[in-house]
């Protein structure tokens, strides 16, 4: 059976580096709901930056999308803290000095 191109990602099998999609929503400052990845978890905070899920769980994904629209100032909270996590590690100048600092440690 060929598997469908619009399964989810399995992550046993390959993994996803950083979504652009939770770094566009974090630079809108909105709270993210994502689900535990490598990748993912290098950047969301469970609690403070949004909410990290298990992979497949639909039920508990409604329940933290219901918890922050009934908790408005946690939802702003956690969308101005991933948004200054978002510039404070992954700005361009911040990148391309990491960057350059690899260069040159590996041209050591």
């Amino acid at each position: 059976m060929t598997p469908s191109p619009f399964s989810s990602t399995n992550i046993s099998v390959h993994g996803e580096g950083i979504p652009n999609v939770v770094m566009e929503y974090m630079a809108l400052q909105k709270p993210v709901i994502a689900t535990y990845c490598p990748g993912t978890m290098e950047i969301v905070n469970d609690g403070y930056t949004g909410f990290l899920i298990e992979p497949r769980d639909p039920g508990k994904l409604a329940d933290k999308i219901n918890y922050l629209l009934n908790n408005v100032a946690l939802a702003e909270s956690m969308g101005r803290n991933g948004s200054e996590k978002l510039y404070q590690e992954f700005s361009l100048p911040v990148m391309g000095e990491n960057l350059l600092k690899l260069y040159q440690s590996l041209a050591q």
